[in-house]
């Protein structure tokens, strides 16, 4: 209705792709949830960052800096805390989220159980494309991987992107 529900919140998130809880922030600065067909909170503000659930699930920054990925009652989802970097989009797409490592300045494709798809081993790992491809960066190079994560050209290769119109990279 456009009307606010709440003189509490300083910004709402729109409705985010297949769910209806999005996030929001409140005067003080943290990040809570709310659902977007009823304007009620659901998790109040408690977060230093937050992102809309997606796959029945969404990444939140604590109080202690570290990246916990919880479920709609803000319980643990996926065993562990995770080092936060700004820039990643820290939420689930068909099973997966690109995750930060600290230690070593690399990005790895961590699965819901809390195991990893791809080691972080990787300076740059792409959205997925159609049928679930990726290109990933390395210090030796670029690769472009198939859904399995196998390689789908051999080698590595100076730059690799995805074209425009999605249907090849160069």
């Amino acid at each position: 209705t456009g009307r606010w529900t709440t003189p509490k919140i300083r910004w709402a998130g729109n409705e985010p792709p297949r769910d209806s809880i999005s996030v929001y922030c409140d005067r003080e600065g943290l990040r809570g949830f709310y659902n977007t067909h009823t304007g009620e909170i659901t998790l109040s503000g408690r977060y230093r960052h937050a992102w809309y659930f997606s796959d029945g699930v969404a990444g939140v920054v604590g109080m202690d800096g570290k990246v916990r990925v919880i479920n709609y009652d803000g319980s643990e989802a996926v065993p562990g805390a995770f080092p936060y970097s700004q820039g990643l989009d820290y939420a689930f797409h068909d099973g997966l989220c690109v995750m930060y490592f600290d230690s070593t300045d690399t990005r790895g494709l961590l699965r819901k159980d809390g195991t990893w798809a791809l080691e972080p081993v990787y300076t740059y790992i792409s959205g997925a494309y159609v049928g679930g491809w990726r290109i990933v960066s390395k210090e030796d190079g670029f690769q472009f991987l198939k859904e399995d994560f196998t390689p789908a050209f051999p080698g590595t290769y100076e730059y690799m992107e995805m074209a425009a119109d999605g249907k090849g990279v160069y």
